[in-house]
């Protein structure tokens, strides 16, 4: 015979992994996909992909650049969802990653995508990035 059902498993996630070459050295705001290689580009339309159909959770957003921002740069980077920020990750000169101790809650069916910026003058690097999406 069939036994009782179980208790509920934790939501182990899914990992969002990405990459966005060829970041501006000024003040330009560019994109990227959330998970993928991209070129940085500045058409941000262009490169926003649909969360799943449920709220999710996002955390444990981390950038590693292969390059410093410079000794006077700083990077920035966002994760976006139907046009704003709900994640945020600051580099800081002469520093190659950050982390974001944040959660933030995508609604169903959201846009999103990764933001990068500059405070100007940071040097040539791409952007190696992830975060995770749990059910809330």
């Amino acid at each position: 015979g069939k036994g009782d059902t179980g208790a509920k498993g934790a939501d182990t996630g899914a990992a969002l992994l990405g990459r966005m070459n060829n970041l501006a050295t000024d003040l330009t705001n560019q994109y990227g996909f959330v998970s993928g290689s991209s070129s940085a580009a500045t058409d941000q339309a262009s490169h926003e992909m649909l969360s799943p159909s449920i709220p999710v959770k996002a955390s444990g957003f981390s950038v590693r650049l292969t390059a410093t921002p410079g000794v006077s740069a700083t990077r920035i980077f966002a994760l976006r969802a139907n046009g704003s920020p709900v994640l945020t990750c600051v580099i800081p000169p002469i520093t190659l990653a950050c982390e974001s101790d944040t959660t933030a809650t995508i609604p169903a069916s959201s846009r999103i995508v990764i933001q990068a910026t500059s405070n100007g003058n940071a040097l040539d690097a791409d952007a190696l990035y992830s975060l995770r999406l749990t059910t809330p």
